[in-house]
Formats: C-alpha cells, structure tokens, sequence
C-alpha cells in the first residue's frame, strides 16, 4: 500500500514510477559486485556540509525489511590536486526491484 502526504505525494518507489515520474535511482538488482560510479559535478564538502547531513537524516535506516537490501559503498575523496585526501565506507539501503 503506499503512503501519501497531505499534498497526495507517494513515498514508495512503485507508486512514484507509475506516476510517470523519473526513477531517482537503481534497485538493488542494478548494483554490481566492484562497480564504480563517478559523480559530476563535483562538490567541495565542507564539515558544515557533514554535519547538517548527519542533523537532518539522523542517519535512521530500518535494515530488517525484504523489500530493500545494503549496499556498501566506499567513496574516495580527492583535491583539486587530484590527491586522495579522505576516504570512507557505508550502507546505504536501496529498494529491490517489485515482483
């Protein structure tokens, strides 16, 4: 069943699709083992910007649930020097594919 908000937005990833709107991202059947993927443009992330992210997600993920799985990421981080100047892992839940 999906949920709506008082404005008639839908929050599960099938109800979204068949509305015509554009995916926001890959199921977890997409993923592949070792894959990257390259994100432009690229963004200079200040502390702020890691503080105000972890403020406002609480990092919150019910990771029980069928319908979604964990993929681990990890995200290496470089200057304007190309220089590897951080490097860290996480999960991150994205939903399965619907039957």
């Amino acid at each position: 069943m999906s949920e709506t908000d008082k404005h008639g937005t839908t929050f599960d990833q099938a109800s979204r699709e068949a509305t015509g709107a554009r995916p926001y991202g890959r199921y977890l059947e997409d993923f592949e083992e070792g894959a990257t993927y390259k994100h432009w443009p690229a963004k200079t992330v200040t502390e702020a910007d890691d503080h105000m992210f972890c403020l406002i997600t609480m990092n919150h993920h019910p990771l029980s649930k069928p319908d979604r799985g964990i993929v681990k990421v990890r995200t290496d981080v470089f200057n304007q020097r190309n220089e590897l100047v951080a490097t860290f892992k996480r999960a991150v839940l994205i939903p399965k594919r619907p039957a």
